[in-house]
């Protein structure tokens, strides 16, 4: 793609788990030059990151690896929550209509780190493990980077761009300056994987709470659920040993449930954390290196995929001179409000689920039982889970020019299925795969201006591509379609960028000129 830059790698990335991986998926995808580092001898051997979205495994089909990870994994299809016995909410996945995965996926993050893996090493990539970033230090052109090998011997790297997909305990944050932030007071979880025999759950996840005390069940397989443990009043020990899941499980008022045969269990403390920054210069921040909070709602581990799938197409655009600076700037300003939100989010869910008042439990099991059965409630509780509804609305690289249909500039963009001018049937998702902007111009008026549509694609060939779609099925036409035609440019990430109609051809050049460079300007 004709990459400019004088230093030997467009993006080291500093971190081999997930976030990390799907880095190098991303970078691969895009044909930047780069490097992923780890200083771990291998990857994850338990379970850890369990719970893959929707939106990840939205993600994933870019890769040709969604369908193997639902093959691999465990489908759960609805959330139910008890308090002291009683069931007060239950929500179901199989309702999101505009999902192609209606479900919570498990997924061992052993499973997802070798898929990932595979893919990477399939596209020429590598993981250079026992490789530790000791120092870096940003010059005019680049960042240039110590890292330490096995042996102890020291290379000097320079890489247009630096990414610390690195964890909780960052290294490139820390030479940044940017200690966490602490949004919250630590609180202890234990957890394992563990045969559970009697009234275990199948494909539902399950949250038990009484008395300030959580209990969370979700079964891995056919043989052991992961349990998640929140008391009021724990030891803290460093181990829990298995008398304390049962202890737990009889605390909460589950009954005919026995734990036994663990595969793995840990404590870990865990507050909400973030970062003041997501970026600073040439250097980004992804993943746990940018926020902590608790495992309620499984968000970690998708956050950091999703980080990814947000960052490398806009390094990827300016790096070759195809697009402004303001469009790799808009990382930290989309990413950051989007997890605060998470975080945010997350801190009350468990702050509410762990209420020790009798009052306080009564208040919130009243509200949930009301609210519970309210559609609005029930599309943004599977909206938030999921990620499906998470958006950059407020970004300030996209454009909405208004009009009647369903979504807007900065919304995901659901998949359906279409039919262009030719009769030609296909999948939204199919275009997207392309690694360009995608243009929709939907069931467009006989008066509306074709040959400026093209001409635009002709003007921008190598970051855009459209398509003139005339019908599609039911999804389509309530989503995309509106009265005077509706005008939609889809990212790479499959966030819309503009919104309109037709006859906001001229904004949308606009919008295009803004961000992106025509060749006598590379």
């Amino acid at each position: 793609m004709g990459y400019l830059s004088n230093a030997d790698l467009d993006v080291l990335i500093v971190g081999a788990g997930p976030t990390g991986l799907t880095m190098a998926a991303e970078a691969a995808r895009f044909g930047l030059r780069y490097r992923i580092i780890d200083q771990a001898s291998h990857g994850a051997l338990e379970s850890r990151a369990l719970v893959v979205q929707a939106r990840t495994l939205e993600q994933f089909e870019r890769y040709e690896l969604a369908q193997r990870a639902v093959e691999r994994g465990r489908q759960h299809r609805r959330i139910r929550i008890y308090s002291d016995g009683a069931r007060i909410l239950e929500a179901s996945f199989d309702d999101d209509v505009t999902a192609n995965y209606p479900f919570v996926l498990f997924l061992p993050q052993s499973e997802t780190e070798r898929l990932l893996t595979e893919h990477v090493e399939a596209q020429g990539g590598a993981i250079e493990r026992e490789v530790a970033l000791e120092y870096f230090e940003e010059r005019e052109h680049g960042v240039e980077c110590v890292v330490v090998g096995k042996s102890g011997a020291r290379d000097t790297i320079t890489a247009a761009y630096l990414i610390g997909a690195d964890g909780a305990n960052s290294t490139v944050r820390s030479v940044l300056g940017m200690p966490f932030e602490a949004a919250s007071p630590d609180f202890e979880f234990f957890l394992g994987d563990l045969r559970l025999d009697g009234d275990a759950p199948g494909d539902e996840l399950a949250i038990h709470l009484r008395g300030g005390n959580l209990v969370f069940l979700g079964r891995i397989d056919e043989t052991h659920c992961r349990v998640l443990v929140a008391l009021r009043e724990h030891p803290g020990a460093p181990e829990p040993q298995l008398e304390d899941f049962q202890q737990a499980i009889d605390l909460v008022g589950i009954e005919n449930l026995r734990v036994s045969d663990p595969r793995w269990m840990a404590a870990f403390c865990v507050g909400e954390r973030k970062t003041p920054a997501y970026s600073r210069g040439r250097v980004f921040l992804a993943g746990d290196a940018t926020n902590i909070h608790s495992p309620v709602g499984g968000q970690g581990m998708n956050s950091g995929i999703q980080d990814a799938a947000n960052l490398m197409w806009k390094i990827a655009l300016v790096e070759s001179r195809r697009a402004r600076p303001l469009l790799i700037e808009s990382y930290d300003r989309e990413r950051k409000p989007v997890s605060e939100a998470v975080l945010q989010e997350t801190a009350v869910a468990v702050r509410a689920a762990t209420a020790s008042n009798w009052l306080l439990e009564r208040i919130r099991d009243g509200i949930l039982s009301r609210i519970g059965s309210i559609d609005a409630f029930q599309d943004r509780l599977r909206g938030t889970v999921s990620q499906l509804g998470l958006n950059y609305r407020h970004s300030p690289v996209v454009c909405e020019c208004g009009g009647s249909s369903k979504l807007m500039a900065g919304d995901r963009a659901p998949d359906c299925e279409v039919i262009d001018e030719t009769g030609a049937r296909f999948r939204i998702f199919d275009l997207l795969k392309e690694p360009l902007h995608t243009a929709f111009l939907v069931a467009p008026p006989e008066d509306a201006d074709l040959q400026r549509f093209t001409r635009l694609f002709s003007t921008y060939r190598d970051i855009m591509h459209g398509v003139v779609l005339v019908d599609g099925d039911e999804q389509f036409r309530a989503n995309y379609m509106q009265d005077v035609g509706s005008l939609f440019v889809v990212r790479p990430d499959g966030y819309i960028g503009f919104r309109g109609s037709p006859r906001d051809l001229e904004a949308l050049e606009a919008w295009a000129d803004g961000l992106f460079l025509v060749p006598s300007q590379r």
